[in-house]
């Protein structure tokens, strides 16, 4: 019997455990050997005027040359509704956010919802009719 097939005791030997490794990403990490997620150029504000959109998030602004303004498909004041398949309308800004941020020439697909009016620091107003009858604005975005 061989050394590599039984225990010093006399035992046979176990083969050690898999070891797990966790698939790498397509993207390289940062300096501080962190994965860099990156977003969509989009910066979002926080509807605080109380009632039917209050919390909802609401494009603020736009990177210029980013993803987004690129894309000519999102405007300013639009409603955040969807990202990825995921219904985030008056969400969890931390869940979103996750959502949102994503490695690097990843995809991300987003819907909004068009309000008709809005005020560019507080979003839409209740002038708007309710989201569920907005234009619905679909975006596939690449990160």
């Amino acid at each position: 019997e061989s050394a590599e097939a039984s225990g010093e005791d006399g035992s046979e030997a176990l083969p050690p455990p898999p070891v797990e490794v966790p698939p790498v990403p397509a993207a390289a990490p940062d300096g501080a050997g962190w994965w860099k997620r990156v977003g969509v150029g989009i910066r979002f504000g926080i509807c605080n005027v109380k009632g039917r959109f209050d919390c909802a998030l609401f494009i603020k602004d736009m990177q210029i040359g980013g993803p987004a303004e690129n894309s000519g498909r999102i405007n300013k004041g639009d409603l955040l509704w969807e990202v990825d398949g995921r219904m985030v309308y008056q969400g969890d800004l931390d869940e979103i956010q996750q959502l949102v941020l994503g490695l690097e020439d990843t995809s991300l697909d987003l819907i909004f919802k068009r309000p008709t009016h809005f005020d560019r620091n507080f979003g839409p107003t209740e002038a708007n009719p309710d989201p569920e009858d907005m234009e619905t604005v679909y975006v596939s975005l690449t990160r």
